[in-house]
């Protein structure tokens, strides 16, 4: 498993890739919480390319995050803004940004 971190917006409007890791990378702990917080947070279960928690247009300033995951299954990737209604994928975010 391939996971990559992307961060758009902000004043500047740039997509930056913020971290890639390797599932082969973590630990088997760590592998665990993944597929966890994965789980928790329905992450499969959106639609890929979903925007959770996105401002209508007009608000391009807030800070927007992807987390894109390849597998033996293919990629999936869904983005958002950091909120209450995100609460599990910023979970999600801050741990593999911590990895």
């Amino acid at each position: 498993m391939e996971i990559k971190i992307y961060q758009s917006g902000g004043f500047a409007g740039e997509r930056i890739k913020l971290k890639e890791i390797s599932d082969k990378q973590l630990s088997q702990q760590s592998k665990e919480k993944l597929k966890e917080l994965l789980g928790g947070s329905d992450f499969y279960a959106q639609k890929t390319g979903a925007k959770e928690g996105v401002r209508p247009e007009g608000f391009d300033n807030d800070l927007q995050y992807e987390i894109s995951v390849s597998d033996k299954k293919g990629e999936h990737s869904v983005a958002f803004q950091k909120s209450e209604k995100t609460k599990s994928l910023n979970e999600l975010f801050d741990f593999l940004m911590g990895q």
